[in-house]
């Protein structure tokens, strides 16, 4: 099975990230990052083994493309000036999978409670010559995957308005006109201390987690979240 996979990552110390779970549970957001990101990563690599997807690591800032963290897949820069919004940044990395690979999934690292499944049903629903997009929402009513096997427009995924409560079915709105939209399971992504809670939840429900995923799960049980 062909394919690319981008997981959408931002570099400690380089840019903020998780501003809002680091209120919640401070320093250990970072820690928490890393790891969640290493534990998509296993999922990737998994997939990669299994069914031959092609797995990236999409990197916010083009100066952290030689950073350490981001050795173990091949970089894509998200952004060529930096200024780009997020739109236009999975917008871009698509069109990259589309091209080289034929169809594209891309995720980030606050779900890492995904399976090799998830993958893999996406990739056969995108392995397909009709337009057609995969989507996973998150219960904040975001999305935590989105697949693609066709270049849409940029402005089509700039119509979008990101990170509200309402993202998923907008998308859903904008993009039903123009392909086949398949759902995959509604997911907990993490961006404050308490969706740690529905995260773990569902980390303890995989059937085969990977080393990473239980390293994480392990992990859990040393944060102290506010009451």
């Amino acid at each position: 099975m062909k394919g690319g996979l981008a997981i959408f990552v931002k570099t400690p110390g380089v840019s903020p990230l998780k501003t809002r779970l680091a209120v919640g549970i401070g320093l250990a957001s970072a820690s928490w990052y890393q790891m969640a990101a290493l534990a998509v990563q296993s999922v990737a690599l998994n997939a990669q083994k299994n069914f031959g997807i092609t797995a990236y690591w999409a990197v916010a800032e083009t100066s952290a493309l030689q950073h350490e963290l981001w050795q173990s897949l091949p970089r894509l820069a998200q952004a060529e000036t930096g200024t780009e919004e997020l739109g236009e940044r999975m917008g871009r990395i698509m069109r990259m999978l589309i091209r080289q690979h034929g169809f594209g999934i891309l995720l980030g690292a606050d779900a890492p409670q995904i399976c090799v499944e998830d993958i893999q049903a996406a990739a056969k629903f995108l392995d397909s010559e009709i337009p057609r997009l995969v989507l996973g929402p998150a219960r904040d009513g975001g999305f935590w995957c989105v697949g693609s096997n066709f270049k849409f427009q940029i402005a089509l995924w700039q119509s979008v308005k990101y990170s509200q409560a309402n993202t998923y079915e907008e998308f859903v709105l904008a993009f039903a006109p123009f392909a086949q939209i398949h759902t995959l399971r509604t997911l907990t992504d993490v961006d404050e201390a308490i969706d740690l809670i529905g995260c773990n939840k569902e980390m303890n429900l995989l059937e085969q987690a990977t080393p990473e995923q239980q390293a994480l799960v392990e992990s859990f049980r040393q944060i102290d979240l506010p009451a």
